[in-house]
């Protein structure tokens, strides 16, 4: 069962460090269902590289053969779920980490917000997702187990709005 605010506001206290979501052992298909799922879900995607805006490419092996290619260079998906920025900096190509300000977290409609879209995530991929501190996958604050797989949502879709 879904914890609630009042469960998990004190881990989101801000503390100078930010919080993690990962899902782990995935493989690159799962990326490539995180990446054509979460453009139709979020409030907007940007993807970066060297801080410059460019197009989402279309398959995680293009991201990985990017950041092999030039090692040194930034790689950086920002999505805004209700008015909060969770990021992606794929760090590795065996597990799917997302990063967030915990003190953009400071609403129980926020952490609803955050945790149906960590949700649709976890459905989307089909695999257990946890939220801990940062750097730290053994202090978790939460555990998201799939409930279903998700149907990618639709902007059009007025029963699925976006997160």
């Amino acid at each position: 069962m879904a914890k609630s605010f009042a469960e998990v506001k004190d881990d989101l206290a801000p503390d100078g460090a930010l919080r993690d979501f990962y899902i782990l052992d995935v493989v690159p298909s799962d990326w490539d269902r995180f990446l054509a799922a979460v453009p139709s879900i979020v409030e907007r995607v940007v993807f970066t590289r060297d801080d410059k805006d460019v197009t989402i490419p279309s398959s995680f092996a293009r991201i990985w053969a990017m950041k092999e290619e030039t090692p040194e260079s930034t790689t950086l998906m920002t999505m805004w779920v209700s008015g909060q920025t969770v990021c992606c900096h794929f760090f590795c190509d065996s597990e799917i980490e997302l990063d967030f300000l915990p003190n953009a977290v400071d609403t129980e409609q926020r952490w609803n917000h955050l945790r149906a879209f960590f949700q649709y995530v976890v459905d989307t991929i089909g695999k257990k997702g946890i939220i801990t501190h940062e750097n730290m996958q053994d202090f978790v604050i939460e555990e998201i187990v799939p409930t279903k797989i998700a149907e990618p949502r639709h902007t059009s879709d007025a029963e699925n709005p976006r997160l």
